[in-house]
């Protein structure tokens, strides 16, 4: 949040307490009980910030000179503008989800029918790969089957009361794993994993045969959570 926004919204304060509006409660409320229940983490912290540019926009009428107030609304859309563009666009071209759009366009290049999807949650994941498989069929205009095994999933212990729970009960939908026209001769296998050189052993047989081999793993080196993608296939 730019620091003008703050300041504008913590000046809002004393505006509407010298002018004993009542009213300023309706999108101050909520902000203040953030506040008072000390809340941290950013996914329940963002629902406030619509409230808080109403703040900061009520603040900002209490500056009499206009000019003033142009400029500092000004300044604060073009910081934000030059930052947006040239720090956060470069950074999530580098985050670990914009392997799944490039494999994604990597199959749409390559002469196969379908792509079968392997998601391979290792012991240290907090993320269920699985969650993945959706956002990948959005990239490619090819087949993607995926079969669920809960069996290589870890001991349902371990995630209970993980607040990324959510995404091991998950389950892709069934159309996934639908092998009507599943075609094996032509296809590529897809390997979603936090560890771009780690295939497990009982997937060696599946990949014997598929001499051709591509593996997107950019990473921020930030978050926890990573999608690494190693594609196997027979030729372009």
């Amino acid at each position: 949040m730019h620091p003008y926004i703050t300041i504008a919204a913590l000046y809002s304060i004393f505006v509407a307490f010298k002018k004993k509006d009542l009213k300023y409660l309706i999108v101050g409320y909520l902000v203040f009980f953030v506040i008072l229940l000390q809340i941290r983490r950013i996914r329940y912290i963002m629902v406030i910030f619509p409230m808080v540019a109403l703040m900061a926009s009520y603040g900002l009428q209490g500056i009499k000179d206009k000019g003033l107030r142009r400029f500092v609304v000004a300044s604060a859309v073009i910081s934000s503008l030059i930052v947006a563009i040239f720090v956060y666009l470069p950074f999530l071209d580098k985050i670990s989800a914009v392997n799944l759009k490039k494999a994604g366009m990597f199959l749409n290049s390559i002469d196969i029918a379908n792509a079968e999807v392997f998601t391979i949650s290792l012991e240290h994941d907090d993320v269920n790969q699985a969650v993945s498989v959706p956002i990948l069929d959005l990239f490619t205009e090819k087949n993607i089957f995926y079969f669920y095994d809960e069996w290589v999933l870890p001991p349902s212990n371990k995630y209970k009361e993980s607040p990324l729970r959510f995404t091991w009960e998950y389950k892709n939908p069934a159309y996934y794993s639908l092998v009507n026209n599943l075609n094996k001769k032509n296809q590529a296998l897809v390997f979603i994993s936090s560890d771009p050189g780690k295939i497990p052993l009982y997937y060696e047989k599946r990949i014997k045969g598929f001499l051709m081999k591509k593996v997107f793993n950019v990473s921020e080196g930030v978050f926890n959570y990573k999608t690494f993608i190693t594609i196997y296939y027979r030729s372009k």
